[in-house]
């Protein structure tokens, strides 16, 4: 069975009525195949786009995925976080359009973020 592809868009609006447009979805690459949901993804952009919205990509720009993506870092909230909570985080980021920038840490690693010394 073939994993779903997703595209997730959040709509914001600031103090002064402006619209912004938030999306999981990378600035496309000229000639890169699209599948089905990212150019319909793409032209509900270029709508938004011509409508002067503030259009944002990537992962972070999506707050959950945001969160998710924070939890799974070194960096981030990973040392605050239980091991199942952080697998969890880095199954949903792994799941979402785009992938981890940097692998998923092993259990061993993960140990050593957590305890400071190796497992």
């Amino acid at each position: 069975m073939t994993r779903k592809t997703t595209v997730t868009f959040t709509l914001s609006t600031d103090a002064h009525g402006n619209v912004a447009l938030a999306t999981d979805l990378a600035k496309p690459t000229p000639g890169a195949p699209l599948n089905p949901a990212q150019f319909v993804a793409l032209e509900l952009i270029n709508y938004c786009h011509h409508q002067g919205l503030t259009i944002t990509h990537g992962t972070d720009a999506v707050p959950a995925l945001s969160l998710v993506h924070d939890i799974t870092q070194t960096d981030g909230y990973a040392f605050g976080v239980p091991q199942s909570l952080w697998r969890a985080a880095i199954d949903v980021v792994n799941r979402s359009q785009h992938p981890m920038p940097v692998g998923p840490l092993t259990a061993a690693e993960f140990d050593v973020v957590r305890n400071g010394a190796p497992a």
